[in-house]
């Protein structure tokens, strides 16, 4: 998806100018969802691109839709959606529809997510969360608890961890760690031209944690549990 940091800017100054109201807008490409909301201290909204070129009488019925919706806008959404349908990507279905599950049996990835955002990023943490897949039970050596992957905006936690065994504490660790590489961008080059994903200033940030000591003293005892021979 090309550079379209001016045209971010000025959808979210125009609706943030017609709901009056704070508004983090996320800029997505996915060929499934065109639009999603959800209303907290500010609106969180994920945008498809091509509503960045929307006329104005579209952010307007756009702004409607998320403060009071109704069957004009809606209609009005959906007949520029249909209009502009040749902007989506990878029409051959190519591209695997990502699901999140945040809800599991014993805690909601989302809860956990949301409650850290405020209290340790400023809410500015874009990310989507879920639960991963469960995999068949062959052998482990080692043990992923948690990935971050930038390219789709999405954290995933290890579902071996949605158990009542788990103590709250390790398993909001791992989801305050996965924000971190959301939150200190991994991509730049260290020592030898390799990536350091867990650099200096990712350490110091990670210790930020409260329960941080306590969470590694716990991963130490617990992880062969985890593996399988």
């Amino acid at each position: 998806m090309p550079d379209t940091t001016g045209k971010t800017e000025t959808v979210q100054y125009f609706l943030e100018r017609e709901l009056e109201c704070p508004l983090r807008l996320t800029v997505t490409d996915n060929s499934k969802v065109m639009l999603s909301f959800r209303r907290g201290s500010r609106i969180s909204l994920r945008l498809h691109h091509m509503f960045l070129s929307a006329p104005e009488h579209i952010l307007k019925a756009l702004a409607g839709y998320m403060r009071r919706p109704s069957a004009g806008h809606k209609e009005q959404i959906r007949q520029f959606i249909k209009a502009n349908d040749h902007l989506r990507r990878n029409r051959s279905g190519n591209t695997r529809q990502i699901v999140c599950q945040p809800q599991g049996r014993c805690y909601n990835l989302e809860d956990i997510r949301d409650r850290l955002n405020r209290e340790f990023f400023g809410g500015r943490i874009t990310a989507a969360i879920t639960w991963g897949n469960h995999r068949p039970k062959l052998p482990r050596r080692t043990v992923k608890f948690g990935s971050y992957n930038p390219t789709a905006n999405i954290i995933r936690i290890n579902p071996l961890l949605d158990r009542p065994t788990i103590p709250r504490y390790f398993v909001e660790y791992i989801v305050f760690h996965e924000m971190l590489h959301e939150h200190i961008k991994s991509d730049r080059p260290g020592l030898n031209r390799y990536r350091r994903v867990h650099s200096r200033e990712f350490k110091a940030a990670e210790r930020r944690f409260p329960h941080y000591n306590f969470a590694l003293k716990w991963e130490q005892d617990n992880l062969n549990k985890f593996i399988r021979t």
